[in-house]
């Protein structure tokens, strides 16, 4: 059995769901990886986008920690993975579905796009205190966007280590936010896993709550299972 070829990752802020999405994406050259949360949050910072009343919904839904409106998110989606498909690439989704209305209409598309099996899941758990206190202490790159978890390594960073950019606090990194979108995530997403089953598509349960280097071997012990 060949290396599926769309691999879907779930798991509350702060799992580190985005950047295992990105190693796997680099280790995997046939897959490209598409994170949701960043995509969404590029067209509605735009500037040109600002005087869209549409946009500026959607963006008070998204700095306030409430998941966007699903036919607005499966528009900026389905643009993206098609580009992807036409491309000849599998895609590593991070961040969506985020709610059974995109999962009914995400999952028959990317199945339709890519063959009924041909996806899998890996649901990274992570309990809540912890993902507060990621959140409120990582940073984000000004300039390439890359997050930057926190560390004692790392604490006194100004400065992105990939690119030199500035790193910022996002506005969705308080904690009063985290939490909110944390039980957004328990209500709407975790709850989506029974779903994938129905749909057939096999679910790989993930510790998060360790360093990135054994979530990243637990992924790839997973990932062989899954083509065996």
């Amino acid at each position: 059995m060949a290396i599926p070829r769309v691999i879907i990752f779930i798991g509350p802020p702060g799992s580190g769901k985005g950047t295992q999405a990105e190693i796997l994406a680099r280790e995997i050259s046939t897959l490209t990886q598409f994170d949701t949360g960043q995509a969404l949050e590029a067209v509605l910072m735009d500037p040109r986008n600002q005087d869209d009343p549409v946009i500026r919904h959607e963006r008070e839904l998204f700095e306030s920690g409430q998941i966007c409106t699903s036919s607005w998110t499966m528009e900026v989606m389905r643009k993206s993975i098609h580009r992807i498909a036409e491309s000849g690439s599998g895609i590593i989704l991070s961040g969506s579905p985020r709610k059974r209305e995109e999962a009914d209409e995400l999952i028959p598309f990317l199945q339709e796009v890519y063959g009924s099996d041909a996806l899998i899941v890996f649901h990274v758990v992570l309990p809540k205190e912890v993902s507060v206190f990621r959140n409120s202490h990582r940073r984000v790159c000004k300039r390439c966007s890359s997050s930057l978890l926190w560390s004692a390594e790392n604490e006194q960073l100004t400065f992105c280590p990939k690119c030199g950019g500035e790193l910022k606090v996002r506005v969705l990194d308080k904690s009063d936010v985290i939490e909110r979108r944390y039980h957004e995530y328990e209500r709407l997403t975790e709850s989506l896993l029974p779903f994938f089953v129905s749909m057939g598509v096999r679910i790989f349960n993930i510790n998060g709550n360790q360093a990135l280097e054994a979530v990243q071997t637990d992924i790839s012990k997973a990932l062989k299972e899954s083509i065996e």
